[in-house]
C-alpha cells in the first residue's frame, strides 16, 4: 500500500527513493539527468513507486542544493530547463511569443521563501527575484531566436551576473553621513504612552462589558527611522538588540529539515517594560529592563510542534549593562532589518465573539444589537501590534494549541483535544505579544497573518520567558 503522499517523513522516504535509483540525493538526481525536464523527472520518480507530490519534489531539490553550496547551480538549471519548454522558437520568435514569456516565468518553480529565505540573498521574495530576472533579459535585450541549451550560456550568464547567491554583510552607516529623517525631526526622544481618556473610555465599556472581560493591553505603532537616533533600551522593532555581555545570539536548528544548517534567529522587538510600568496597566511585568523576541526567518515554525520551541527566543534583560549587539559580532546571515522606532499607547480589548470569552458575552451584552457588532465598532480591537490584550482572532486554538505542545503532543486539525474551558489548563495561557503582518518591516506572516506569543500566567508572574510558546496564525 502507498503511504498517504503527505504523511510525516515524506523527506525521509523521497531521498531514500532517489537513493535506491543510485543517486546520492535530488539536486544530484536532476543534474545528472540534463536531457530531462524537471516535469518528467518527477514522473519518472512516480513511476517508480515514490509517492511525492510536485511541490515537494522541487523542496526537497532546492533543500539539497542549498545544503551542498549547489544553489545557485539549481536555480539557474531550472530556469534553463524551463526556457527548453516553452521557448522552442526563441525569446522572440512566433505570433505568440508573449505568452510563451509568460508561461516561462508562471512555470519557473523556485525555492520555498520556508526552506530557504530570500532574505539572505538581498532580495525581498522568490517572486521579486523572478521579476529581476526578467528586467535583466529586457536589458541584455537577446536574439529574437535565443533558447539557452544550458547553463554555460552567455546570456544565462549576463542574465544571473548581478545574483552572487551570498548572504550579505550588514554594513551600518557611520553616524556622521547620516541625516536625522525628517519624520521623526520632530518626535521627542522618549516617547511617552498616551493614556488620556482611558479612564472615561474604561467607563463607557464597562456600561455595557462586564469589567472582568475587558484587557488593558499596549498598542505599538512602528515609525520607521534609524538605530542610530533610537536611545539604548528604547522599545523598538527591527534593527540591532540591546543586550547584556551574557548573551549568545539564539539559533534554530529546524528539525523539519535536518540537513539544514542551523541558522540565527531574526530579531523582531525590544520592548522597553519602564515604559510598561508607566502605563499601569500590567502588575505581572517586570518593572524595568527590556523583553526581546526572535523568531525563525524561514517562518518554519509555527508553533503546532513541540520541537518547533527552539524556533523562536523570548529574553529578559535587566536594565544594567544594555548595549547594542556589536556589528562584528553578528553572523551575515541574520536577516538585515529595518530599524523602527515605536509610538506606544494603552488601549483596552474586548474578547474575539468566537472565544469563549466572546461567548459568555454573547448572552450577557447589555447593549442594543449583538456583541459581535459592538466588538467590530470597538477600535481597540484593531490595534496592529500589541503587548498583552486580547490575541484579534484564534485565541481558543491558539491556547489549545499552546498546551498540546507543551506538553509534549503535536498538534493537527484532527487532533483529539478537552474544550478549553474543561479544567482551566487552556485559559492559563495569555497573549503576550501579538505582531501583524507588516509592509514597513518587512513581515509577513504566513499568508499575510500574525505571529502570536503566548505564556502562562505563572511563568509571567515569575518572569520566567523560557516556557513562552508561538503560534503562527496566517490570515
Amino acid at each position: 500500500m502507498v503511504e498517504k503522499t503527505w504523511a510525516k517523513g515524506w523527506q525521509t522516504r523521497l531521498s531514500e527513493t532517489v537513493k535506491s535509483l543510485g543517486y546520492e540525493d535530488v539536486a544530484s538526481y536532476v543534474f545528472e539527468n540534463s536531457s530531462s525536464t524537471l516535469r518528467q523527472l518527477f514522473n519518472d520518480l512516480q513511476r517508480n513507486k515514490a509517492s511525492v507530490a510536485w511541490p515537494q519534489f522541487i523542496e526537497v531539490y532546492y533543500v539539497d542544493a542549498f545544503v551542498t553550496d549547489r544553489l545557485r547551480i539549481a536555480v539557474l538549471d531550472s530556469f534553463v530547463r524551463t526556457c527548453k519548454m516553452f521557448l522552442r522558437r526563441g525569446w522572440e520568435n512566433g505570433n505568440n511569443y508573449q505568452t510563451q514569456q509568460h508561461k516561462l516565468f508562471q512555470d519557473w518553480p523556485l525555492p520555498s521563501s520556508f526552506i530557504v529565505a530570500p532574505k539572505l540573498f538581498g532580495f525581498a521574495c522568490w517572486n521579486t527575484f523572478k521579476e529581476l530576472v526578467r528586467k535583466r533579459i529586457d536589458d541584455i535585450a537577446p536574439s529574437p531566436d535565443w533558447c539557452p541549451d544550458n547553463r554555460d550560456d552567455p546570456v544565462i550568464s549576463k542574465i544571473f551576473e548581478p545574483f552572487l547567491f551570498e548572504t550579505h554583510k550588514i554594513i551600518k552607516p557611520q553616524p556622521e553621513n547620516l541625516k536625522k529623517p525628517e519624520s521623526i525631526q520632530n518626535q521627542p526622544d522618549d516617547v511617552q504612552i498616551n493614556s488620556e481618556g482611558l479612564e472615561h473610555e474604561y467607563q463607557l465599556l464597562s456600561q455595557k462589558i462586564e469589567p472582568l472581560f475587558i484587557l488593558t493591553g499596549l498598542r505599538l505603532a512602528p515609525l520607521q527611522t534609524d538605530d542610530d537616533f533610537i536611545p539604548t533600551g528604547s522599545t523598538k522593532f527591527g534593527g540591532i538588540p540591546d543586550v547584556n555581555t551574557a548573551f549568545e545570539w539564539p539559533h534554530w536548528k529546524n528539525h523539519y529539515w535536518p540537513q539544514l544548517p542551523a541558522i540565527p534567529l531574526q530579531f523582531l522587538c525590544q520592548i522597553n517594560l519602564a515604559e510598561v510600568k508607566a502605563a499601569s496597566f500590567c502588575s505581572l511585568l517586570p518593572e524595568s529592563g527590556i523583553l526581546s523576541f526572535f523568531y525563525d526567518p524561514t517562518q518554519h515554525a509555527w508553533g503546532l510542534d513541540p520541537d518547533d520551541s527552539m524556533g523562536w527566543r523570548v529574553v529578559y534583560f535587566p536594565e544594567d549593562g544594555l548595549q547594542s549587539y556589536e556589528h562584528g559580532k553578528i553572523d551575515p546571515r541574520v536577516k538585515n532589518n529595518k530599524t523602527c522606532s515605536v509610538l506606544s499607547r494603552v488601549f483596552l480589548f474586548l474578547p474575539d465573539p468566537d472565544s469563549i470569552e466572546g461567548d459568555s458575552l454573547n448572552s450577557i451584552y447589555q447593549g442594543e444589537g449583538s456583541y459581535q457588532d459592538y466588538y467590530h465598532s470597538h477600535s481597540g480591537n484593531f490595534a496592529r501590534h500589541h503587548l498583552m490584550g486580547y490575541a484579534e482572532a484564534y485565541s481558543d486554538l491558539s491556547r489549545v494549541i499552546c498546551e498540546m505542545t507543551s506538553a509534549g503532543y503535536e498538534y493537527d486539525s484532527k487532533s483529539d483535544f478537552i474544550s478549553p474551558d474543561e479544567d482551566g489548563s487552556f485559559s492559563e495561557w495569555i497573549l503576550l505579544l501579538e505582531l501583524k503582518s507588516e509592509p514597513v518591516l518587512d513581515w509577513r506572516w504566513g499568508d499575510a497573518g500574525s505571529l502570536t506569543f503566548w505564556i502562562r500566567k505563572t511563568d509571567l508572574r515569575n518572569h520566567c520567558f523560557d516556557h513562552a510558546r508561538v503560534v503562527l496564525n496566517s490570515s
